[in-house]
């Protein structure tokens, strides 16, 4: 495989992950920080929740679209090597 492939893949499996866990788990350590923190930490927790929500909808599109990319990078990686070994025969 190219190794840029390689890359694009291992990523998205950690984004994948991360966005599993994120969606599993993400509710339940906001509202137990929301707890520990208290009444006066609103600011904080909203921006906590932000995060959060953040991390959740943006973690899973974006493993999709590295791993869409890895499959475009190792389909088109010999045709590339092909136009430039052509490109070198001509100079």
């Amino acid at each position: 495989m190219h190794p840029v492939a390689v890359t694009c893949v291992k990523w998205a499996v950690g984004l994948f992950v991360v966005g599993a866990l994120a969606m599993a788990f993400g509710t339940e350590v906001f509202f137990r920080i929301a707890d520990y923190a208290g009444a006066n930490a609103e600011a904080g927790v909203r921006l906590m929740d932000l995060l959060i929500t953040l991390v959740r909808w943006t973690t899973m599109p974006l493993g999709a679209s590295l791993v869409g990319a890895a499959v475009v990078i190792q389909t088109l990686a010999p045709h590339v090597r092909e136009v430039e070994d052509g490109e070198r025969e001509r100079d």
